[in-house]
């Protein structure tokens, strides 16, 4: 069972999938970026443990995103088909857009929290807390320094990091994978996912897979488990899977919400495999998704 497959199930479901899609515009004022996004930098992507992080900042906006950092084409390709696109955001303080900061930018902020937005999760928490407010004054204070990017699907995107993780690699055996999401709510051809194999052939890709979540504006789903929660749209959303190798377990949170718990990392995607890491996959058929702050690291 390979990740294509997915695009079958997801047919039969009524979704257009794997085919071009049609350019849809942003929605005026989307606001992609959070002040903690930009204030945690983190070093381009590498091969091997102890893992890997990646939140696309050094790379040039309008650049693209394999042949840097670490990062391939799934087919072993080169060029712009399938590759992801960097882009800039705008900066986050200045949360009415209005291009400079002022008053206003707090007033903006409070009807945000108030409203339940993510976007007030300035400290990055997952929730919203009085902190939150603490933490936007100090992003405000700082004013607008180097512009947060992140990785931009256009059309079908496919962009991999080989690894080489096994049990013996973190004594505990636990990982935890993560990465900062964004649906937005023009998406409506084709879907976002996030995936990692457990095993895994250098590009072309072929192995079996542990992990795959797939993004739309209705579902978050985990395939093949079924397992789904609600999507967040026009926001950044966390997901996080927590690995653990030695226990051979597996459990997803998306937003805050746990909705893959106890699932076994070896056999939740493809039926078989080995519990071993070797390869992170930023897959998609839509244009307008978008993936920050991707990570893969020990965990004590």
């Amino acid at each position: 069972m390979t990740k294509k497959s997915a695009c079958a199930i997801a047919t039969l479901a009524g979704a257009a999938l794997c085919a071009s899609a049609a350019a849809k515009p942003w929605p005026a004022g989307a606001k992609p970026s959070k002040a903690a996004l930009a204030k945690h930098q983190m070093g381009p992507a590498g091969a091997d443990g102890p893992g890997v992080t990646d939140n696309f900042n050094s790379y040039a906006a309008g650049s693209l995103l394999a042949g840097q950092g670490g990062w391939q084409l799934w087919d072993g390709g080169a060029g712009a088909s399938m590759n992801a696109t960097i882009t800039s955001a705008g900066c986050y303080p200045d949360c009415n857009l209005d291009g400079v900061l002022t008053v206003a930018d707090f007033g903006c902020f409070q009807t945000k929290f108030v409203g339940g937005d993510m976007y007030a999760d300035c400290n990055a928490s997952g929730t919203l807390t009085v902190a939150d407010f603490g933490c936007f004054q100090t992003t405000f204070v700082g004013g607008c320094g180097a512009a947060n990017k992140y990785a931009l699907a256009v059309v079908e995107t496919d962009c991999v990091q080989m690894l080489n993780i096994a049990q013996s690699t973190n004594p505990s055996g636990k990982w935890q994978l993560k990465a900062d999401t964004y649906i937005p709510s023009t998406m409506l051809v084709g879907q976002g996912w996030f995936i990692l194999m457990n095993t895994a052939t250098p590009p072309p890709v072929t192995g079996l897979w542990s992990v795959q979540v797939r993004f739309t504006t209705t579902q978050i789903i985990s395939d093949f488990g079924a397992q789904t929660t609600a999507p967040i749209l026009d926001q950044w959303v966390p997901i996080v899977c927590d690995i653990d190798l030695l226990a051979d377990t597996l459990n997803i949170t998306y937003g805050g919400t746990q909705f893959v718990t106890g699932a076994v990392y070896t056999t939740n995607v493809s039926g078989s495999g080995t519990p071993t890491i070797q390869c992170l996959d930023l897959y998609s058929t839509a244009n307008g998704f978008r993936w920050d702050n991707v990570s893969l690291l020990p965990v004590p």
